[in-house]
């Protein structure tokens, strides 16, 4: 049996969420598997004694303990430095992975060689962990994602189960403040490696339900962005211009901009979600007020006809 290394970073969710997501891995299926555990929070001692007592419990579970608040990106790879498996699994501290979930994913992967990653569907879930939107059970073959991720990021980073050839060729993830998952794929793909996402409903994805959700909602946009353009680069030319000054710009984003575009998007997919007049006009005042969700606006209708477009039967 191959070796799956599941890569964890944790930095401020509860407990309770994390006492889920972790015991959603450790009965797993699939047994043969490491779980590799980073505290990016060490100054939360509540959470560092936590994953303390974890690791104790499960031979399994290798934690690390950051000196400092490092980000999602290198933690992740810290994590992989001290990974021994075949395959690279990615999960998240919030979710809860579904009990089939590695046999799913590396029964697949052994059985199409030409799939570098591999990605699945969730079904979502609030803050309490009910279920509030199903999977559509969505399956996008690789051709139709070299079409869709040119243009948007459709796929679910804790789902991702890769060969460790693939993290190994692109370097790991880049330190974007946030999108470093789309980043990570469009490299995978500028690099010739194939993504697939198969049908199967393999986790179950939590989103918080308040505004505070959305605060980081204008950097993600602005690193999609700049990603995207890194991408076009590298299709042109074979090498991309990353600068880690450009990363840093996005990061200092004018706080009170942040504040508005955040606020925009909450009452569009928050509260009025169910309400369409509202909906319609909150977003017609979001086109007038912020810019940046102009640019939103209509990268959304692009990226809309274009899955819709991969969604066909080829």
């Amino acid at each position: 049996m191959k070796k799956i290394s599941v890569l964890m970073s944790v930095y401020n969710e509860p407990n309770e969420w994390l006492e889920y997501a972790i015991t959603s891995i450790l009965i797993q299926t699939y047994r043969n598997f490491e779980f590799i555990i980073v505290c990016d929070n060490p100054k939360n001692k509540s959470l560092v004694q936590f994953l303390q007592k974890k690791e104790q419990e499960d031979r399994r579970i290798k934690l690390i303990i950051n000196d400092n608040n490092i980000g999602l990106a290198k933690s992740l790879n810290k994590a992989y430095e001290y990974s021994e498996g075949e395959y690279i699994a990615r999960m998240d501290a919030d979710d809860i992975a579904y009990p089939n979930r590695f046999m799913q994913q590396i029964t697949f992967m052994e059985e199409n060689n030409s799939v570098d990653l591999l990605c699945g569907n969730v079904d979502i879930i609030n803050e309490t962990g009910n279920i509030i939107k199903y999977s559509k059970n969505i399956e996008y073959t690789i051709e139709q994602l070299k079409k869709l991720l040119e243009v948007a990021n459709d796929l679910i980073h804790p789902t991702f189960f890769m060969t460790r050839k693939a993290f190994e060729i692109i370097g790991g993830y880049r330190p974007f403040p946030a999108a470093e998952d789309y980043d990570f794929i469009l490299n995978l793909m500028s690099q010739g490696l194939n993504i697939y996402q198969f049908p199967e409903t393999v986790l179950k994805y939590r989103i918080r339900e308040n505004s505070m959700s959305y605060g980081n909602a204008l950097v993600s946009q602005l690193s999609t962005t700049y990603i995207q353009k890194l991408y076009l680069e590298r299709k042109e030319s074979g090498v991309d211009s990353f600068n880690f000054n450009e990363v840093q710009k996005i990061i200092n984003v004018d706080s009170k901009e942040k504040e508005k575009y955040s606020n925009i998007l909450y009452n569009i997919r928050g509260k009025y979600n169910s309400n369409k007049i509202m909906k319609f006009f909150v977003s017609l005042k979001g086109l007038i007020i912020s810019r940046y969700f102009r640019m939103y606006f209509f990268d959304l209708l692009k990226v809309s006809h274009t899955i819709k477009k991969c969604s066909r039967q080829d």
